[in-house]
C-alpha cells in the first residue's frame, strides 16, 4: 500500500488497526513506506535517553540483511536522536547496514521524555523529506505503543515478583519465628506439669530457656516491623564466645525437639552478627534430630579458622535423595520420602548465611554421615 496519495485520515485508520498487533502493523507500514519512497531500507529504532539503542523493525530489499545494533550504529542512532527535522544523514555518521547506501534520509520524534523514535530511510535515488516526515508520524505511535506494552509488562512481572517474594518472606519468618515460639512452650508446659518434681537447678533452667528464646522472639519481631521489605534488618557485628553461642543454639533446638547434640567448640571471641549464626546453626540442628536415627547424637563441631568460623552440623540419617540435591536449599523444596516440613528450613539458613553474612552454607554425605556446613567471615578476638 504506497502512502502517495494516501490522506492523513486514512493513515490515522491504519494506525488505529495496528494497535492491537503493534508490531504487525509496524512491519506492515515499513513495508509500504518502503515502496513508497522506492527505498532499499527502512527502519525504526528506538533510542532511550540511556542505555543501547533499540531496532524494532526493518523493510525493503536490504531489510533481511540489517545487523543488530554495533556500538557504531548506537552512537549514530544516538547522534540521529537529536536531529528533529528530516534531514540527510552525513556520509561520515553512516554505520553498518546505512554505510554503502548513496541516499540516507532520517527524521526523529520524541515519543515521551526519556525515548526517541527514529525512521532511517535509505536507497539510491533522493528522498522526499514530507513523505518521509509523513510515514514517519504513525510508525511513532506504534513504537510508543510498543514500548507501553513492553513498559507494562515488566511492571506487571515486577508486581508478580514482588508478591511472590513477600509471600516467601512471610513464611520463612512464620517458620523461623516458630522454633523460639516451640521452645517457650515446651519449656513452660514442663514448668506446669512437673514443677514439683523439678530440683531448682533444672527449674531455673527452664525459666532461662524461656527468657532467652522470649528475647530472641522479641528481636526477630522488633527486626520485622524495622525493616520493611529486607528480609532480616541490618546486619548487627558484636562480639561472642564460640562456645556460647553453640551451646544457645543447642538448648533451643533441643527444647524445640529433644535429642541429643554433642558440642566442641573453642572459647574464642569473635565478631559476627551471633542472632543470624545461630539462627542458621538452629535450622541446621533441628533437621539434623528430624532426620537422625533414634538413640543417636547430633554433632555441632566449630572451628574457628583464620579469619573465619566454622560449624558442622552431622548427623547418621540417611541424607538427601539424589533428585533433590539440584533443589536443595531452594524454597519449599523438601524430599517427600522423609519430610513433612515445609521446605524453608535450609533455604533461611542459605539466605541468613550467604546473603547477610557473606559466607557459604554447603552440604556433602561421607561414609554415613550427613554433613552441613556454615563458614563465615569474622574477627577473632585476641
Amino acid at each position: 500500500m504506497p502512502l502517495t496519495g494516501v490522506s492523513l485520515d486514512e493513515l490515522v485508520a491504519l494506525t488505529l488497526r495496528s494497535l492491537r498487533q503493534a508490531p504487525t502493523g509496524l512491519a506492515a507500514l515499513l513495508s509500504a513506506t518502503a515502496e513508497a519512497l522506492d527505498a532499499r531500507l527502512v527502519a525504526v529504532s528506538l533510542v532511550p535517553a540511556s542505555g543501547r539503542a533499540e531496532t524494532l523493525g526493518a523493510a525493503g530489499p536490504d531489510g533481511p540483511g540489517l545487523s543488530q545494533r554495533t556500538g557504531e550504529d548506537h552512537a549514530m542512532l544516538r547522534s540521529l536522536s537529536r536531529q528533529m527535522e528530516p534531514a540527510p544523514v552525513h556520509p561520515d555518521l553512516r554505520a553498518g547496514a546505512w554505510i554503502d547506501h548513496e541516499h540516507v534520509w532520517s527524521v526523529t520524534s520524541c515519543i515521551d521524555e526519556e525515548t526517541s523514535c527514529v525512521v532511517i530511510a535509505a536507497g539510491d535515488h533522493p528522498m522526499d523529506p514530507e513523505e518521509l516526515l509523513r510515514a514517519s508520524a504513525p510508525m511513532t505511535v506504534l513504537a510508543f505503543i510498543i514500548s507501553q506494552d513492553r513498559t507494562s509488562k515488566d511492571l506487571r512481572h515486577h508486581a508478580v515478583e514482588a508478591d511472590q517474594q513477600r509471600s516467601l518472606l512471610l513464611a520463612g519468618l512464620h517458620h523461623d519465628l516458630r522454633t523460639p515460639l516451640t521452645g517457650i512452650v515446651g519449656s513452660a508446659r514442663t514448668l506446669i506439669q512437673r514443677d514439683e518434681q523439678l530440683a531448682p537447678a533444672v527449674r531455673r533452667e527452664f525459666l532461662d530457656s524461656i527468657v532467652r528464646q522470649a528475647d530472641r522472639l522479641t528481636r526477630m519481631v522488633a527486626d520485622t516491623l524495622d525493616r520493611g521489605n529486607d528480609r532480616d534488618g541490618p546486619v548487627r557485628q558484636s562480639k561472642v564466645k564460640v562456645a556460647d553461642l553453640c551451646e544457645r543454639a543447642v538448648a533451643a533446638a533441643q527444647m524445640s525437639r529433644g535429642g541429643s547434640i554433642s558440642v566442641e567448640a573453642p572459647d574464642e571471641e569473635i565478631c559476627t552478627d551471633g542472632d543470624r549464626v545461630e539462627r542458621a546453626l538452629l535450622n541446621l540442628l533441628d533437621n539434623a534430630l528430624k532426620y537422625s536415627p533414634e538413640g543417636s547424637s547430633v554433632y555441632l563441631i566449630a572451628e574457628s579458622l583464620e579469619g573465619r568460623a566454622r560449624f558442622t552440623v552431622a548427623d547418621q540419617g540417611p541424607g538427601v535423595a539424589h533428585d533433590v540435591l539440584p533443589r536443595l536449599f531452594s524454597p519449599y523444596v523438601s524430599d517427600a520420602g522423609r519430610s513433612d516440613g515445609t521446605g524453608l528450613g535450609l533455604n533461611s539458613a542459605k539466605q541468613v548465611v550467604e546473603e547477610d553474612l557473606s559466607g557459604r552454607l554447603s552440604y556433602s554425605r561421607h561414609e554415613g554421615w550427613t554433613r552441613f556446613v556454615i563458614d563465615v567471615p569474622v574477627e577473632v578476638e585476641a
